[in-house]
C-alpha cells in the first residue's frame, strides 16, 4: 500500500519504543485505524495505530482482554508486546498541536482466510473458536473496575431516544419509504432482543467483527485476528456476522449446519438457541448501514456507499428468514 514517506517515518518513530530490528514494514491498512506488519529477522508483529480520538481507556479494555485470553485459554489470538518502558500501549504525537495516537505492537499470527478452505469441519471448528471465545467472555471479569467506555449494542443503540435509527436524518439520507420498509425488520430485532434480555448467558463481551478476514485456518488450527471493535453486545450479534460471512461464501446448509453444531455443542446450548440469528443479523445489517451514512472517513464513506443497496436488501431478507423461523 502506498504511502507518503512522513507516514513511514512515523511508523519508525513510533517503533522505536520497541528497539526492534526492523527488516521490512508494510502498511496494511490506512483508513480509520493504521496497521503495519513489521518484519525483524527473529520474528513478525502487527503494528496498530489508533484513529486520533479513540480513548486511552477504550484501547486498554482490548489489552486486557487479550491478555486474559493469553493467560486463561490456548486460543490463537493476538497478544500484545510490552515497549521498552513495560508497557502494553505506546502514546505517540508527532507535535503539541495534533492529537495522541495510541499504538499497539501485537505479534504476527499466520495463516488464510477460512473462506479460501470452506468445509464441515472448518465450519465446525469455527463454530467452536467462537463458543470458547464467548465462554471466556462470560466468565471474564474486566482487570479495571471503570465503566465500559467502548461500543454498547444494546436496545437503546438500536432505538433509544439518542439512536441513529430515531433521528431525523435517518428517514431523510434512507428516504420515507425504505425507511418504513425497514421498520418491521427493525421491530423483529427488538422483539428478539427483548426476549433475550441482557443475562450473562446471551449478552457480554464480543469480538463485534468476526467476518472471514480475521478469522484464520493455519496448520488445521483457527485464529482470530482483529479485537479493535470489541464492545458489549449479544453473542448472537458475533454469530451473525460470521453466518453472514458462510452465507455470502458458499451458503451451503451442511455447512452453516456444522458451524452451528459446533458452537452450541462447545456451550453446552440447544441448537433451538439459533433460531433467532436472522433478527440479530438485522442488527448486524443496521451498523453496518448506520457506519456508512454516518462516517466522517470520506474515503471509507465514498467507497461503501455503493453497498448501501444491497445492506437494505439484507435487512429485508434476514426480516423474512427472521419471520419464518418464529
Amino acid at each position: 500500500m502506498e504511502i507518503p514517506a512522513q507516514q513511514y517515518q512515523k511508523l519508525y518513530d513510533i517503533l522505536h519504543h520497541y528497539r526492534l530490528e526492523i527488516s521490512r514494514l508494510e502498511v496494511l491498512q490506512n483508513h480509520g485505524s493504521l496497521v503495519a506488519r513489521v518484519d525483524t529477522p527473529g520474528a513478525s508483529y502487527a503494528l496498530r495505530i489508533c484513529y486520533p480520538r479513540c480513548p486511552l481507556e477504550r484501547v486498554q479494555e482490548e489489552v486486557d482482554w487479550l491478555l486474559a485470553l493469553k493467560r486463561d485459554t490456548d486460543l490463537v489470538v493476538p497478544t500484545p508486546v510490552a515497549n521498552e518502558q513495560g508497557a502494553f500501549i505506546t502514546s505517540w504525537t508527532a507535535s503539541e498541536l495534533e492529537p495522541l495516537q495510541h499504538c499497539v505492537l501485537f505479534n504476527w499470527i499466520e495463516g488464510d482466510t477460512v473462506r479460501n478452505s470452506l468445509s464441515q469441519e472448518t465450519a465446525a471448528s469455527v463454530g467452536t473458536l467462537i463458543a470458547r471465545l464467548h465462554r471466556h467472555a462470560q466468565s471474564y471479569t474486566p482487570v479495571r473496575t471503570s465503566a465500559f467506555v467502548g461500543q454498547r449494542y444494546d436496545l437503546n443503540w438500536l432505538i433509544g431516544p439518542a439512536s441513529w435509527w430515531n433521528t431525523g436524518c435517518t428517514r431523510e439520507n434512507l428516504g420515507s419509504e425504505t425507511y418504513t420498509r425497514l421498520q418491521p425488520a427493525v421491530n423483529l430485532a427488538v422483539e428478539a432482543m427483548s426476549r433475550f434480555g441482557e443475562v450473562p448467558e446471551h449478552f457480554g463481551i464480543i469480538h463485534a467483527d468476526l467476518h472471514f478476514d480475521n478469522i484464520l485456518l493455519h496448520q488445521n488450527r483457527c485464529a482470530l485476528l482483529d479485537f479493535g471493535d470489541y464492545s458489549l453486545g449479544y453473542y448472537l450479534h458475533d454469530l451473525a456476522i460470521t453466518e453472514r460471512a458462510f452465507r455470502k461464501s458458499c451458503d451451503d446448509q451442511h455447512i452453516i449446519a456444522a458451524f452451528h453444531q459446533g458452537y452450541c455443542q462447545e456451550r453446552n446450548l440447544p441448537l433451538s438457541f439459533l433460531h433467532d440469528i436472522d433478527a440479530f443479523m438485522i442488527l448486524v445489517n443496521v451498523i453496518f448501514l448506520a457506519w456508512i451514512l454516518t462516517t466522517d472517513n470520506s474515503e471509507a464513506r465514498e467507497l461503501l456507499l455503493p453497498q448501501v443497496p444491497q445492506s437494505i436488501e439484507h435487512i429485508l431478507g434476514s426480516a423474512e428468514r427472521a419471520k419464518r423461523a418464529l
